[in-house]
């Protein structure tokens, strides 16, 4: 999860992935050097599935994602923004679908604002 300034939503966003009901998870926010208390909020997160990693200076958040993504240590991955709700069962349905077929290799998901 790449966030930036996000302290408003980071939280939250986190909070709806640990609440998710997958166990074997693993989130990796990179902090793009934010300027608010980003960094606090997920540091208060006391998550041993939660791995915080702090870019020293602003790189956008195309480089963040990347550097998010070259971190993941899991077999499979799913993105999500700093200001993204996942919902409830939302990683085992992909997860599922993902293994169910014989041909995907990545699952989408629907949007609702």
């Amino acid at each position: 999860m790449p966030v930036y300034n996000g302290a408003p939503f980071v939280g939250e966003a986190i909070e709806s992935v640990l609440d998710n009901g997958f166990a074997d998870l693993e989130l990796v926010v990179v902090d793009d050097a934010s300027t608010d208390e980003t960094v606090r909020v997920v540091e208060g997160i006391r998550h041993p599935a939660v791995r915080l990693v702090k870019q020293p200076e602003n790189l956008g958040v195309a480089i963040t994602r990347q550097h998010a993504i070259s971190l993941m240590r899991g077999r499979c991955m799913a993105l999500l923004d700093q200001d993204d709700l996942a919902v409830p069962g939302r990683f085992a349905a992909q997860v599922d679908a993902l293994e169910r077929a014989a041909g995907p290799d990545i699952v989408g998901g629907a949007v609702e604002c």
